[in-house]
């Protein structure tokens, strides 16, 4: 009964994902809806385009080798992030 709840409607965010110390487009990054199975990944230009529900949803973008970053997208619908290197991740591969 959607009297009480109306349905929502879904929404297209879209951007672009780059490295944040070296602002270089970061192709096959993850980028998902919190809490779903919902997600794309980045073109080869860095970029994506997803449909998610419009009520209080959170992207989660990840790449390997930087931090996770969770967005909250409000009315946005061109949200554009800069993942950090991870620290960790990067002392891991260093032999």
């Amino acid at each position: 009964n959607w009297v009480d709840q109306p349905p929502t409607a879904d929404i297209t965010v879209s951007g672009r994902v780059t490295d944040a110390n070296t602002n270089e487009p970061l192709p096959g990054c993850n980028v998902v809806l919190k809490g779903t199975s919902r997600g794309t990944t980045t073109d080869a230009k860095g970029e994506y385009r997803i449909t998610i529900p419009e009520n209080n949803a959170t992207l989660t973008f990840w790449f390997i080798g930087f931090e996770n970053q969770d967005v909250a997208v409000g009315s946005r619908t061109n949200i554009n992030v800069a993942l950090k290197p991870s620290a960790s991740e990067l002392a891991q591969v260093v032999v």
